[in-house]
């Protein structure tokens, strides 16, 4: 299988399932691929839906809206009723991105959001009812945390009910579509354990995470498996990602290094060094997430000279490749989109 070069985060909602009226059309649902065809990219990494709940036609997992009676917000029941049809009609959304991005030459690595945290039932409507019954998995279930803990609500990665029901839904992801990967995203809400079991629960994650590679490899095709996390080695011990205990055990193929979880800003002076050196010699991969967003009071998105420059930097540091990171923000792709992506 081809290694690639430039991967392109696509959330397959706020681009895709969120703007269209239903009932969406098998034909809409493929510009997912369609939008990116003719470009430099080399693998759309889609993700599944919230990551608690999914939005193509997961046996073990839970199909976004099913447990909700009353939306909050029309995008929400939008999405809901777009992915049922489709699947209704059978065009399995995840399988239509598979085959058409392979009509045009594409990788699919889907993506899961492996952590997120939990609202209240009637507001957090793309929460599953696995999370909203499980209360006492979660990181703060003891009860002797600060209320302020962003990780209060995640789960606890030391349950193997956490850790099985995760695993669930990447095997049958392998065993059921034609994906060429799969992504961990791990850097999004990067919690795992209580702040007291950080230590020990990194061989807990270490563990979990060998057991998704043994996966990948066996499933029968050439795939890998790509994790997405902090940049800084240490902040990665922090939350207990023993990278480099990963790297010596040789059970991830591509770390893609990423500014702390948030904010989802252009940074062209982000350090993949760490990374870079901890990964040679190893066969792994490391890819650099390059985010197009500024923010700033005089502009929005990036300018090419912008986008160029960070590139640059950090080609230097010698990174195997470009991961572009909420790069889905443009949308509706205009001309200077592609001119920053050619």
């Amino acid at each position: 299988m081809p290694q690639p070069r430039l991967m392109f985060y696509h959330d397959g909602r706020h681009p895709l399932i969120y703007m269209y009226e239903p009932p969406m059309q098998k034909e809409e649902f493929e510009a997912g691929v369609d939008e990116l065809a003719g470009t430099p990219v080399d693998a759309i990494m889609f993700c599944l839906g919230d990551g608690r709940t999914f939005l193509h036609d997961t046996k073990v997992g839970e199909i976004w809206g099913h447990n909700v009676d009353k939306w909050p917000h029309l995008i929400f029941d939008r999405a809901s009723r777009n992915a049922m049809r489709l699947i209704r009609d059978g065009h399995d959304p995840l399988r239509l991105i598979c085959d058409r991005a392979h009509e045009k030459g594409m990788l699919v690595y889907p993506t899961l959001l492996v952590q997120q945290g939990r609202g209240d039932r009637g507001e957090d409507v793309r929460c599953s009812e696995f999370r909203f019954e499980n209360a006492h998995l979660e990181i703060g279930a003891r009860g002797d945390l600060d209320p302020e803990f962003p990780g209060l609500t995640c789960l606890d990665f030391t349950h193997s009910e956490v850790r099985e029901e995760r695993f669930a839904i990447v095997e049958e992801t392998l065993n059921v579509y034609p994906v060429d990967g799969f992504e961990l995203q791990l850097n999004y809400t990067p919690y795992y354990f209580h702040p007291e079991a950080v230590e020990d629960g990194s061989k807990v994650m270490t563990e979990w995470i060998a057991r998704i590679h043994r996966a990948v490899k066996n499933s029968g095709r050439e795939r890998e498996l790509a994790i997405r996390i902090p940049a800084s080695i240490r902040g990665c011990l922090q939350v207990g990602l023993d990278v480099r205990e990963w790297l010596r055990r040789g059970i991830v193929d591509v770390l893609i290094g990423q500014t702390f979880s948030t904010p989802e800003l252009l940074d062209s002076t982000v350090d993949f060094g760490q990374l870079v050196d901890a990964a040679e010699g190893t066969g792994c991969r490391v890819h650099a997430a390059l985010h197009s967003h500024v923010d700033s009071d005089r502009l929005a998105e990036a300018t090419i000279e912008m986008i160029r420059a960070a590139a640059c930097n950090y080609w230097a540091q010698g990174v195997d490749g470009l991961y572009l990171a909420h790069w889905f923000g443009n949308w509706p792709y205009q001309a200077s989109f592609y001119e920053k992506l050619r």
